[in-house]
C-alpha cells in the first residue's frame, strides 16, 4: 500500500525515525569516502561527490520535525545538474582535473587515475547501501551510486528525476513523504 501524505506532519513517529536513518547512514561510510575523495581530485569531481553525496541526508535528516529538506535538495540538484551539463564538459573539465592533480601528487596519470577509480568504487559501493523508501531518496542514492561508477548519464537521469519534484515545496513535500507498506512492514526499494 503506497502512502501519500498532503500534511507531512502526520507521518507516523515510526517511519520518520526510519527516514532519519538514513541520514544518520549517510554521515558514516558514505561521508567518509566522499571526504577522502574531495581530497583525493579536488574540483568538478569532488563539488559533485559532495553535493550529491549529501542529497539523501539533506531529504531525511530533519524529517522529525516536518522537514524534508526542499530548500537545501533544490540548490544541491540545480547546482550538479548545471556542472555535469555545462557546454564545456563535465568530462572534459574532470580530464584537466585528473591531469592537473597527478602532476601535483607526482604521480603518473595511469597510477592517479587508477587510485581515483577504487575511490569512486568505494563510494558507490558505501552509497548503494544507505536504504531508499520512496521514489526521490532512491534517486538520491542512486545519483551517487551512478556518480562512483563513472556513469554520468544515469547520474544526471536520477537527479533530473528529483528535479521534476521541485516546483514548489509541497509538491516536493509530498514525494518526499511517500512510502509504502505491505502487511505492515516498511518497503525498502
Amino acid at each position: 500500500m503506497l502512502i501519500s501524505l498532503s500534511n507531512i506532519s502526520k507521518l507516523p513517529l515510526e517511519i520518520a525515525e526510519a527516514f532519519k536513518l538514513i541520514a544518520d547512514e549517510q554521515r558514516g561510510e558514505p561521508e567518509l569516502i566522499m571526504s577522502q575523495l574531495q581530497r583525493w581530485c579536488p574540483g568538478t569531481l569532488g563539488y559533485n561527490a559532495e553535493h550529491i553525496g549529501d542529497l539523501s541526508h539533506r531529504m531525511t535528516h530533519a524529517v522529525l520535525y516536518g522537514n524534508f529538506g526542499y530548500e537545501y535538495v533544490n540548490d544541491k540538484v540545480n547546482k550538479c545538474l548545471r556542472s555535469l551539463t555545462q557546454a564545456y564538459g563535465f568530462e572534459k573539465e574532470l580530464e584537466e582535473n585528473v591531469k592537473s592533480n597527478s602532476r601535483h601528487k607526482q604521480m603518473t596519470e595511469t597510477d592517479f587515475r587508477n587510485k581515483l577509480v577504487k575511490a569512486m568504487t568505494a563510494y558507490a559501493i558505501a552509497h548503494s547501501k544507505l536504504p531508499a523508501y520512496n521514489d526521490l531518496q532512491k534517486s538520491a542514492r542512486d545519483a551517487a551510486v551512478c556518480l562512483g561508477k563513472q556513469n554520468y548519464e544515469g547520474t544526471i537521469l536520477h537527479l533530473r528525476n528529483i528535479q521534476k519534484h521541485l516546483a514548489t515545496e509541497k509538491a516536493y513535500n509530498v514525494e518526499a513523504a511517500k512510502y509504502s507498506l505491505i502487511n505492515g512492514k516498511l518497503q525498502v526499494l
